[in-house]
């Protein structure tokens, strides 16, 4: 049985203590970690040591890591890790270092989206970097009855480049997107609001900011003031957490029920303001959940 223990300041999430994710695991411990995840939204691993291909044999046993559609984004020899922070050289550049400081959910502009995210922390600043995290599910189970009957079953437009722009069709200011060549891969795609869990079946808001420009059936205008009224619910400050990296530690995510976003950070000066991540994107199911599996997507038009 695994060792967990609620994460202090949070409202929702655990720790797990006494795992080394560097071993391997037995299928009915990485069973049991997917089921708290699948409950609780974020799992932390504490006091990890492990190397690049350690880390990414792990993370297989939760999921198919995904590459990232800009080149810029992998790491190189392990394209299937992304690092974040302050430190490498493209990190220079401000779009690409503070481009993840915005609410979003992880490669919903994607029809296949990323289910699950880790964040491994190799160098953490000593003032700033957190990583925020937003409690989508309890914040659709907050909502309304009326509120959830109107929003269950719409059908939400996600696009890549739309986390270039306000709602108001001008320019987001934290834009990490200056490829337009690679963005042009990906269309735009359809992604249900409030979708159940494929493992849970319970329900949660999707990606109600971020990618997002519009709702199928709805004019505009009504479209971005219901989306911008489910983002105002959505990040009220008691479904927030602000997780502070510690080195070592293994943040793992299900996005299908969270939102998340960075904290801007200028370039690196030394160690004691570097940030450096590795994240891994996971899509498709858990070993432990084959056949058990249920994605919800819409039909294709």
């Amino acid at each position: 049985m695994l060792d967990t223990r609620p994460i202090e300041d949070s409202s929702f999430g655990i720790e797990v203590v006494n795992l080394d994710v560097s071993e391997n695991l037995p299928a009915e411990t990485i069973a049991e970690l997917v089921r708290e995840l699948h409950e609780h939204r974020v799992v932390i691993l504490k006091n990890q040591r492990v190397d690049k291909q350690g880390y990414l044999s792990f993370a297989r046993r939760l999921g198919r890591p995904d590459i990232h559609a800009l080149t810029y984004a992998r790491l190189p020899d392990y394209p299937e890790i992304e690092p974040i922070g302050n430190v490498n050289n493209k990190d220079r550049e401000t779009s690409i270092r503070n481009g993840a400081a915005y609410w979003h959910t992880e490669h919903a502009y994607e029809a296949n989206p990323v289910n699950t995210l880790l964040f491994y922390a190799q160098r953490v600043p000593q003032v700033g970097g957190e990583t925020w995290l937003a409690d989508m599910r309890t914040a659709y189970e907050d909502l309304d009855e009326e509120m959830k009957r109107r929003i269950d079953g719409l059908i939400v437009k996600h696009d890549f480049c739309a986390a270039r722009r306000n709602r108001d069709g001008s320019e987001f200011k934290n834009s990490a997107i200056n490829a337009a060549r690679d963005a042009g891969r990906l269309p735009p795609v359809r992604h249900y609001l409030s979708p159940p869990h494929p493992a849970t079946g319970r329900k949660s808001l999707y990606a109600v900011t971020g990618f997002t420009y519009g709702i199928e059936g709805m004019e505009d205008t009504e479209a971005n003031a219901l989306l911008a009224e489910l983002e105002a619910h959505a990040l009220n400050p008691k479904y927030l957490y602000a997780r502070k990296h510690v080195v070592g530690d293994i943040l793992v995510l299900d996005t299908l029920q969270t939102l998340h976003r960075g904290t801007e950070l200028d370039f690196t000066t030394g160690p004691h303001d570097a940030r450096l991540l590795w994240n891994i994107a996971l899509k498709g199911a858990p070993e432990s959940c084959v056949g058990n599996w249920r994605p919800c997507e819409p039909e294709p038009v």
